[in-house]
């Protein structure tokens, strides 16, 4: 029974494994026939797919060659429209470069003329500032000159009163020595020492006014010189602003040349004419002919016992050389230190002489300066 139950229970284990293994089998075969099924549908998907992927493909190079085909199309219109372009920009820069050329041209004649204009400037400046240099010198060369005429007449008029004071020394002592001799003889000698002494001083007087309005001329030319000179410098200056107003500027510098150079030729001939005049009139002619006058007069002083001082014709002497009641000398001469102007040596005024003694002086009366003697 047990062995028979084992049996049963092997054969019902038999049964069971045979029927598990015909399952097995079943489903192997099921899995089988799945696999077919699903080999199939897989290879109706491979189909279907490589069939969809021809399509898309055949479409998609359709599609391409469309768009490649409006790509080229598009691409040689603006290829087309590029060029057109490049050609306006070509044209236009050229067009661009062209002005910038006539603009860079332009741009240096104006740079040209600017630096021709201020090279001229600088020319009518340097000649400006010539003539103002030139105008400085004829000045100063002018006070110079006034300085040295007037220090001469200083000397002038110092060595005449060293003179008369020498003179009169002399004189003074030869009329102390000479109360000794005769009285004719005194008066005569004296009469014509002093006649002689007022020509020579009358003619001292007369060169030494001379010598001081040859100096006062020389000074009134420079002064008219300077007045000139500023005169043509203004001139100069207005002929220069008027042509740069109305012409170019080298035509303003021609004029300023001009005008400058105009000046220095006026201002060349004024010197020359002032040198000129300067040099005639100190020439010592007239002077050397006074010298030679004087030493005559001052001989016959020596010569003339009791000629005193006072008989010089520039002592004032009441009734003699000027009007009725006057006290004038006999000479009027300019006093260059007196307080009042016109003043002569003798102190007297100018109207108080007489018109002989105002135009140099000469001889006395016959009886007046006997009576005085």
């Amino acid at each position: 029974a047990a062995r028979a139950t084992a049996e049963a229970a092997a054969g019902e284990r038999k049964a069971a494994a045979e029927a598990a293994a015909g399952e097995r089998k079943a489903a192997a075969e099921k899995a089988k026939k799945e696999a077919a099924a699903r080999a199939t549908a897989e290879a109706a998907a491979g189909e279907r797919k490589a069939a969809a992927e021809a399509a898309a493909g055949e479409r998609q190079t359709a599609t391409a060659e469309v768009a490649a085909g409006e790509r080229k199309a598009s691409a040689e219109v603006a290829a087309e429209k590029a060029r057109k372009e490049a050609a306006v920009r070509v044209a236009a820069e050229t067009a661009a470069a062209k002005q910038a050329e006539t603009a860079r041209q332009a741009a240096a004649k104006v740079k040209a003329a600017q630096e021709a204009a201020l090279k001229e400037a600088k020319a009518a400046e340097a000649a400006k500032e010539s003539a103002a240099a030139r105008f400085a010198a004829n000045e100063v060369d002018a006070a110079r000159k006034a300085e040295a005429a007037e220090q001469a007449r200083r000397a002038a008029s110092e060595a005449e009163a060293m003179r008369q004071v020498y003179l009169a020394r002399q004189a003074k002592a030869a009329s102390v020595a000479a109360r000794q001799a005769e009285e004719s003889r005194q008066a005569r000698v004296a009469r014509e020492a002093a006649a002689a002494r007022m020509a020579a001083e009358s003619e001292a007087a007369r060169e030494a006014a001379a010598n001081e309005a040859a100096a006062k001329a020389v000074a009134s030319a420079a002064v008219r010189e300077a007045t000139e000179a500023r005169e043509a410098e203004a001139e100069a200056e207005v002929e220069a602003h008027r042509a740069e107003r109305n012409a170019t500027v080298a035509a303003a510098k021609a004029a300023a040349v001009e005008a400058a150079e105009e000046a220095s030729r006026r201002a060349a001939s004024r010197a020359a004419s002032r040198d000129s005049l300067g040099s005639t009139m100190a020439s010592g002619d007239s002077l050397g002919r006074a010298e030679q006058k004087k030493e005559l007069a001052a001989a016959a002083t020596e010569r003339a016992p009791g000629f005193s001082a006072s008989d010089s014709p520039y002592q004032s002497t009441p009734g003699l050389g000027g009007p009725a009641g006057s006290s004038a000398c006999l000479a009027y001469k300019v006093d260059m230190t007196a307080e009042t102007f016109g003043a002569c040596v003798c102190g007297q005024p100018k109207a108080k002489h007489s018109e002989a003694a105002r135009n140099g002086g000469g001889p006395p009366a016959r009886g007046a300066h006997s009576c005085r003697v």
